[in-house]
């Protein structure tokens, strides 16, 4: 027991070491992308400044002129003196640079050196759990509850994660029927004096469209409702919307019948609101449990970990 002990405490060790370099990269990798935007700044400050100096130094138009005028000498050192405090600032940021560069670089080398000490740290663990259970310590029933608790914690947040990610999609499609509806709708009031049938047909092609994006949306809402089916939350995910009724009302609408297809858009706006709703508030609740269950996981693996570790 006690080389495992050995050999898990220098895990432990690497597995924080890397935990702690990992919290170091995002400031690292933010300072060396401000450093490096400053830089570029410079560069072509800098390259600007002396193109200025050499215009001066050279036979151009308006270093003729300048002369002309008595002004070129006071130009020129004028120009020579903002070249050269650009130059040493550019100098500096180079340096900085080059800092905040081998920084960077070194924590991603050093990080890829411990990129499998979780696993080796895992696999000690089990190594010293077998251990445990060979020689039938009382321990080892805790350690089997602890186990099972994890991977029950594990499979529901595995389900409830993809729940979660076909309540997004559903939502999204929710959100394009409602432009689309709205679109349909605008044009409708917009064009209700209009003796063309052109507004009516265009209005058709509109929500023939969203006739597609509802069969979308209904096979999505239909495999999220199986999804949280066993999840406590019970949800209304379905739009009464009749197909036929609004492919016809709409062709009816070229001959005058707008009214009718208006009512028609806008009973379905809110019924594709109460279902927006209703995945709203039923994300909502999934993201609850998302949280719930990884802190579930967490402390069960680590309550489990603790037994084996402290185990002499």
């Amino acid at each position: 027991m006690l080389e495992y002990n050995e050999r898990i405490t220098k895990a432990k060790e690497r597995l924080a070491r890397k935990e702690y370099l990992e919290g170091m990269m995002p400031g690292l990798q933010s300072r060396y992308n401000n450093v490096l935007a400053k830089t570029q700044a410079l560069r072509k400050n800098k390259i600007k400044e002396q193109k200025d100096v050499d215009r001066l130094e050279s036979n151009s138009l308006s270093a003729f002129l300048l002369n002309m005028t008595g002004r070129k000498e006071e130009r020129l050192e004028k120009e020579q003196i903002e070249a050269n405090l650009v130059t040493i600032a550019c100098d500096e940021a180079e340096k900085e640079l080059a800092e905040a560069e081998a920084s960077l670089y070194n924590v991603k080398e050093e990080l890829e050196t411990l990129q499998d000490c979780e696993k080796e740290f895992d696999a000690l663990i089990q190594e010293k759990r077998k251990v445990i259970e060979n020689k039938g310590l009382p321990i080892a029933t805790e350690i089997a509850r602890l186990e099972k608790e994890f991977l029950d914690a594990e499979k529901k947040l595995s389900e409830v994660q993809e729940a979660y990610e076909r309540g997004s999609e559903a939502q999204r499609l929710v959100e394009k029927v409602l432009q689309q509806l709205c679109n349909a709708g605008s044009l409708n009031s917009s064009d209700m004096h209009s003796r063309s049938n052109m507004p009516g047909i265009r209005k058709t092609h509109l929500l023939v469209k969203t006739l597609d994006t509802l069969d979308e949306l209904d096979e999505i809402l239909s495999y999220f409702d199986n999804k949280i089916a066993g999840t406590k939350i019970k949800i209304n995910t379905t739009i009464s919307l009749d197909a036929d009724t609004i492919v016809n009302d709409a062709l009816r609408d070229c001959y005058d019948n707008k009214h009718e297809l208006n009512s028609q858009i806008k009973a379905a706006v809110m019924q594709a609101d109460i279902t927006r709703d209703d995945i709203m508030e039923a994300l909502e609740k999934l993201y609850v449990m998302l949280n719930e269950l990884a802190q579930k996981k967490k402390e069960s693996k680590e309550r489990m970990y603790q037994l084996i570790i402290e185990l002499c």
